[in-house]
């Protein structure tokens, strides 16, 4: 009797067709469908800020060895092919647990980047666990009189800072002499609070603060009333 038709799943499908009689086989349809096999790498960290993005892939299926991350910006793409342009950053050495972490330090505030995996870490290599993010826009220098200390002549003031490093706030009369000088070290990027005006506070009349980080400055106006 004469089988019309054979289907063979699995990856073995080779080995077991050679087992089978073929010239009992008056139709024969041999077809391997490869079995679901584990996911390469995936992701289990991905955050930004203005500064920095941190990423971290864990790789799984039968990888063993190296992994070299690439990256890509969208609004750089080539124009002959219509593709983003990848570029391999580093290689990545696994941990104890099968995972690997990358920290970008080369951003630009408000673009968006593109990371992947080739594993193992050559041209050759698979890509896997792509993955985008877009960098937040980096907040801007800012100083704002917060509310004076009653009875005191001292004045709080709110200060926001784009980046973390040192920066100075400084006092002046409506003369422009400097009257105080505030350094501000050690301090993350961020909102702070802070409050100058020396032990015994400032005379009664109008005064400027000054904030500056870097090349940038913001002022302030502001009147002591005693």
């Amino acid at each position: 009797m004469a089988i019309d038709f054979v289907l063979i799943v699995g990856q073995d499908s080779n080995r077991l067709a050679s087992i089978l009689d073929l010239k009992r086989i008056s139709t024969a349809m041999l077809t391997a469908f490869d079995l679901p096999t584990a996911t390469l790498a995936s992701v289990i960290e991905l955050r930004a800020s203005s500064e920095a993005a941190h990423l971290a892939w864990q790789l799984g299926g039968d990888h063993v060895g190296l992994a070299r991350v690439e990256r890509a910006i969208a609004s750089r793409v080539d124009e002959s092919r219509g593709e983003e342009r990848w570029a391999p950053l580093a290689t990545l050495i696994p941990d104890g647990q099968d995972r690997v972490t990358f920290v970008d330090l080369a951003l630009e505030s408000g673009r968006r980047y593109g990371y992947r995996l080739r594993v193992p870490a050559n041209d050759d290599g698979e890509v896997v666990g792509e993955t985008w993010l877009e960098v937040p826009a980096a907040a801007g220098l800012a100083l704002r009189v917060a509310a004076p200390v009653p009875l005191s002549g001292r004045i709080s003031f709110a200060l926001e800072l784009p980046r973390s490093g040192e920066a100075r706030l400084e006092l002046f009369d409506l003369a422009g002499r400097r009257l105080e000088q505030l350094r501000i070290e050690g301090r993350e990027a961020g909102l702070l609070t802070v409050e100058m005006g020396g032990e015994r506070g400032l005379r009664a009349g109008v005064h400027f603060a000054r904030l500056t980080q870097g090349e940038r400055q913001v002022t302030a106006r502001f009147v002591v009333a005693r």
